[in-house]
């Protein structure tokens, strides 16, 4: 019987930007072990989120191309995965809803899903800024499988018919795990410190679109 540390059995690739995010991620993992592969300098950390078995790694640096260079790896190494997920913290993320109206608040996790053409997850490169106000985007992503789209609504649909969230459970057993050194990286600040700016004061453009964001 294979073991839950068995590479073969997993499915799930996820890439953290960041060792911050990483440390996030791994604490989400049960019977997590880390892993190495011959002529692949990644170090692996495997485990299992509820019935699937996940992957995960962190870049060694922040661009695409890393981002890229690691996927490959990882694919190689783990040739049964069958979806990839990029899992960090949003650097700036837009409103959303009907007339995007609804903001981004703290604590809200954000899941991109292809709207209007586009396929949810913009192509951002370091020096995209034209001015202190303005981000030239050339080009988005592909969208997601339909796989993981269909699981997506699955998981609204829950959200929907349960009474609330159980985001800040999953967090209070995230922080239980974290030595205490850290752990006050990920206690909520509270709302008086989530700062949003009008949704005025910064634009991104999209060819000869332009929209508005927030961080």
């Amino acid at each position: 019987m294979a073991s839950a540390h068995d590479p073969a059995r997993c499915t799930v690739g996820w890439i953290a930007p960041m060792p911050l995010e990483l440390t996030a991620a791994v604490g989400m993992l049960e019977e997590h072990t880390t892993h190495s592969v011959p002529e692949d300098d990644t170090l692996y950390r495997i485990g299992r989120i509820g019935g699937h078995y996940v992957v995960m790694a962190v870049c060694p640096r922040i661009g695409t191309h890393p981002a890229a260079t690691l996927l490959a790896n990882m694919r190689r190494s783990f040739p049964n995965i069958q979806h990839v997920l990029v899992v960090g913290i949003a650097g700036a993320v837009p409103c959303y809803g009907v007339d995007l109206q609804e903001q981004i608040t703290l604590g809200d996790v954000v899941v991109s899903i292809p709207q209007r053409g586009k396929g949810g997850v913009v192509h951002y490169e370091f020096g995209a800024w034209e001015t202190e106000n303005r981000l030239s985007v050339s080009e988005h992503t592909l969208h997601p499988s339909d796989a993981l789209l269909t699981a997506v609504n699955n998981v609204r649909s829950d959200h929907d018919m349960l009474e609330g969230s159980r985001i800040s459970q999953y967090l209070r057993e995230l922080r239980g795990r974290l030595n205490a050194r850290v752990r006050p990286k990920f206690e909520d600040p509270g709302d008086e410190h989530d700062h949003l700016f009008d949704k005025s004061a910064l634009t991104w453009t999209v060819g000869d679109s332009v929209t508005d964001f927030v961080t």
